[in-house]
């Protein structure tokens, strides 16, 4: 009696098969990776924030008031954005600009006399954010970005009444009709916003709706 010999090699169905399955796993470390990236900016975002919280805090400490910038009240509906649906952010809401900044940075020396440093960052780089500065030099004026290259938006409790209104309606609470009707934020001098990866903010849909998901808040 003969033995059968086994094939040697694979047949062209068991070839797609393992072909598909190194692509699935592929596509598994790839969303994993994308994942992970934007969750690591994500990081970098708020790190900044907080860092440029407790700035202006170091800032108040020292002079008994709150730096400022020259464009108060700017919408908040995004970064270039003029829609109808934009609010206006009322009293005490700047950019990260180079006025904002130039008063943490020690170049205003109005409003900084001893030009003291308040903040320091790295120069700016997309996915990490950071300074970016005039002229590329480290003496000059800078405006302070997200990582997705967006300024952020820093509301101050300028009138010193332990109360401000945060950047969107708490979740649940529909449509506000203005900044006043907002959440309540209560005993801190500085939040700041991020308008996220899309560069954009509904000022009038809560923080957790679709169009805000991209958003990060210092509080």
């Amino acid at each position: 009696m003969k033995l059968q010999t086994l094939k040697k090699g694979f047949t062209l169905i068991e070839i797609m098969v393992v072909i598909a399955i190194i692509a699935a796993l592929a596509g598994l470390s790839t969303v994993g990776a994308l994942k992970v990236k934007k969750k690591g900016t994500e990081v970098a975002g708020k790190t900044l924030m907080m860092e440029l919280s407790l700035a202006v805090e170091s800032f108040y400490d020292e002079y008994g008031y709150l730096p400022e910038g020259e464009n108060e009240g700017v919408s908040f509906s995004g970064a270039g954005r003029d829609e109808s649906a934009a609010l206006n952010a009322s009293e005490g809401v700047f950019y990260t600009d180079a006025t904002f900044m130039a008063a943490l940075l020690g170049l205003d020396e109005e409003q900084n006399p001893d030009k003291r440093v308040f903040f320091e960052s790295n120069p700016y780089q997309k996915g990490k954010g950071g300074l970016l500065y005039e002229n590329n030099s480290k003496d000059s004026a800078a405006v302070l970005l997200d990582p997705w290259g967006n300024p952020y938006v820093v509301r101050l409790d300028l009138d010193q009444d332990g109360f401000m209104p945060a950047f969107n309606p708490a979740a649940g609470g529909g449509i506000a009709k203005d900044a006043e009707s907002l959440q309540l934020i209560r005993g801190k001098r500085v939040i700041v916003m991020s308008f996220g990866d899309d560069g954009y903010n509904n000022p009038t849909k809560p923080a957790l709706n679709k169009d805000n998901k991209g958003n990060l808040y210092s509080y």
